[in-house]
């Protein structure tokens, strides 16, 4: 994995940390949004299946998260 690819690996790990912590629709949406955007980044930069795969791992986070939280309002 190059430089970039590395980079956007410690910020998934960072984000994937940060939504256990996170009540907040709009930081989980903002969590959501980013993972989202390095899987595309990834994919169009050959960075690696690992790097896309970890990146869908933290949207899907984000998204349980959210559903969790939305089941607590409900």
């Amino acid at each position: 994995m190059n430089h970039a690819g590395t980079n956007e690996l410690i910020s998934l790990d960072q984000a994937s940390q940060t939504l256990s912590e996170v009540c907040d629709f709009d930081q989980i949406k903002g969590i959501r949004d980013k993972a989202e955007a390095v899987r595309k980044y990834a994919h169009s930069a050959s960075l690696g299946l690992e790097l896309q795969n970890r990146a869908t791992e933290v949207k899907l986070r984000a998204e349980r998260r959210a559903g969790t939280l939305l089941a607590q309002i409900s």
